[in-house]
């Protein structure tokens, strides 16, 4: 009984470490624009940000420019066609914060950096649910998994 519990247990252990791991990374498959932007933010959002580390966001700040410019004039795949005018609106407003991040990095203001920090992350991620929540309504397509 014991030894079928300890299995028992190690199943549940890793289906929730799978289940974690599929959840910290967005992005459709085919779309590197996405996945390169995510990897910066999430370095930014996940390492720097909990530690109030805001030379280390400062410094990282002009890649996380980068990447947005690179997923604003990124094609979007072709199965997510018909959110294209909603990521066109989702995808400005994640620039214009990353531009918002930038342009507070330049400064000395921590806590107008944090803020700035605190918005680009919550566009990502209205981005991120705008796409997904398209997929889950018609349910005719894949949510956005990582590469």
């Amino acid at each position: 009984m014991r030894t079928l519990n300890a299995i028992v247990l190690t199943l549940a252990l890793i289906a929730s470490l799978t289940v974690v791991a599929v959840a910290e990374e967005p992005g459709p498959k085919g779309f590197p624009e996405l996945k390169a932007f995510h990897d910066v933010m999430a370095q930014m959002w996940h390492v720097d940000f909990p530690k109030d580390d805001w030379a280390a966001i400062r410094t990282v700040a002009p890649k996380l420019s980068e990447a947005a410019a690179a997923l604003v004039k990124a094609e979007l795949p072709a199965n997510y066609a018909e959110r294209k005018a909603q990521y066109a609106i989702d995808v400005k407003l994640l620039a214009d914060s990353v531009a918002n991040v930038v342009a507070a990095a330049k400064g000395d203001d921590d806590a107008k950096l944090k803020q700035s920090v605190i918005k680009m992350h919550e566009f990502f991620h209205d981005l991120i649910y705008n796409l997904n929540s398209q997929k889950e309504a018609n349910n005719s397509q894949q949510y956005l998994v990582p590469e």
